[in-house]
């Protein structure tokens, strides 16, 4: 068996439906359960619609509605071509569309809108999408059923990020496992669960992903495919150098790294029960099948060093701070970081020495201000920067003797001293290495590191 999630741009009308339907219909004698998100954007309508409900007026209310219908109803009129499963799948989402007005009404009539009425309006958007997947998938003369996640993910009570429980979803799974009796495909939705009374729950952002995640670990799938609008995880933001290429294999420890520092990648917190159990995550573009994307694995077996991908972060504010004389420079340390954690600032980097404090802080408001009502008078110097994070594997070797062999180490060493970086940082995560540059220096560090990386690909 198989996991197949499909993101929101995968499903956002009735051409990328055929898509995946290609796609899909490639991994019959698979026995794929084919996770769907909602039709990019939906979400967000839908939390509007129910957030602002208690304020609007039903007739507005339901202009916002019409208009997700109308949405929908259009992807049956240009994707289901068989009359009679086009009739049944219009009078399902119209079922799905009234309940969704009465739970507006609801929350009109009370002025209130509670976080269970918000769980129940945003899984409209997965109960929409897959609804008509599978009628489409039917008319396509696949063998799909239709199920509803919420009989098999169950959940706690924490209606908007609910936490799963994994011994009850393995239970229910063997639920999917009879349904692959007569079917090729299961049909069923992310982010969305329920609790033990059967009220709707959802798993909070980038909750699709972690649906296929845990429906993979349930089952002991051969793989998990997170199918999305780009080719996998790249080299760097293509954005900056459009050079940039996919990296065929990676470890979740790189993952991690990279979306710590601002990358764009899947979330690592989202795949971890697939890692934990070494099923292979696999992201590829649905509108590119043919490229390989990109294989996340928990552990790379890699011998020797290899570097993957590069990141800029703008606008990072280095701060330096003089630990006060008569001060235990550790005490001190941890008891600034535990208040200036509490600012909810984005700290990138922390370091202490005997008579220093330096800090590396992302990008936000008022950052100076902040941080002053901590640290105040002990400040010695702001200054705005570049942080460049590179990650890979084996970069970072205990063994004097192979960094010696290694001719990349080596290469890159030779490399870093000739660019303008004020401060190169290792031992922050096995696998990266940071580097701080002047402002304007760290896109041009940026694009050199990136083709030593293509140099060596």
């Amino acid at each position: 068996m198989i996991i197949m999630k499909f993101g929101g741009t995968s499903v956002k009308d009735a051409d990328a439906m055929k898509k995946v339907i290609q796609i899909i219909s490639k991994h019959k004698s698979e026995k794929a359960t084919v996770v769907l998100s909602a039709a990019s954007g939906m979400t967000d309508k839908l939390i509007d619609l129910i957030i602002n409900s208690p304020e609007r007026s039903l007739k507005s209310s339901n202009k916002i509605i019409d208009e997700i219908e109308n949405h929908h109803l259009n992807i049956i009129k240009n994707l289901i071509s068989e009359s009679i499963l086009k009739e049944i799948a219009t009078k399902k989402v119209q079922i799905l569309i009234n309940e969704l007005r009465r739970l507006v009404e609801g929350v009109l009539l009370l002025k209130e809108c509670t976080n269970r009425n918000l769980a129940q309006a945003e899984s409209y958007g997965e109960l929409l999408s897959t609804t008509i997947f599978n009628y489409a998938c039917q008319s396509y003369d696949l063998k799909s059923e239709f199920l509803d996640a919420r009989n098999v993910m169950k959940t706690d009570s924490n209606y908007l990020n609910a936490k799963v429980d994994n011994s009850l979803v393995r239970k229910n799974f063997k639920k999917i496992k009879n349904l692959f009796k007569i079917n090729d495909f299961v049909i069923t939705q992310g982010f969305i669960g329920s609790d033990k009374k059967g009220i709707t729950t959802t798993l909070g952002r980038g909750g699709s992903d972690f649906s296929a995640a845990v429906f993979g670990a349930s089952s002991d799938a051969k793989e998990i495919q997170i199918w999305t609008d780009v080719s996998g995880v790249l080299t760097t933001d293509p954005r900056i150098d459009k050079r940039a290429r996919t990296i065929p294999v990676i470890s979740n420890a790189e993952i991690r790294e990279l979306s710590f520092y601002g990358a764009k990648v899947l979330h690592p917190d989202t795949i971890k029960p697939a890692v934990e159990k070494n099923i292979p995550v696999r992201i590829l573009n649905t509108y590119k099948p043919n490229d390989h994307g990109t294989l996340v694995l928990n552990n790379l077996e890699k011998t020797s060093p290899e570097f993957h991908s590069v990141i800029l972060k703008q606008n990072c504010l280095e701060c330096k701070v003089e630990i006060p004389t008569k001060e235990n420079s550790q005490k001190y340390f941890a008891e600034k970081i535990s208040a200036i954690n509490k600012l909810n600032l984005n700290i990138l980097y922390s370091a202490c020495t005997e008579g220093n404090i330096v800090l590396i802080i992302g990008p936000g408001e008022q950052r100076k201000k902040r941080i002053r009502q901590i640290l105040n008078k002990d400040i010695i110097e702001f200054k705005l920067v570049s942080l460049i994070c590179l990650s890979g594997s084996q970069i970072h070797t205990s063994e004097q003797k192979s960094q010696e062999k290694s001719k990349l180490l080596k290469d890159f060493h030779i490399l870093v001293s000739k660019l303008k970086i004020n401060q190169i940082i290792y031992g922050v995560s096995p696998v990266s290495i940071l580097m701080l540059s002047d402002i304007k220096e760290g896109m041009s560090v940026l694009k050199k590191i990136h083709s030593f990386i293509l140099q060596n690909f």
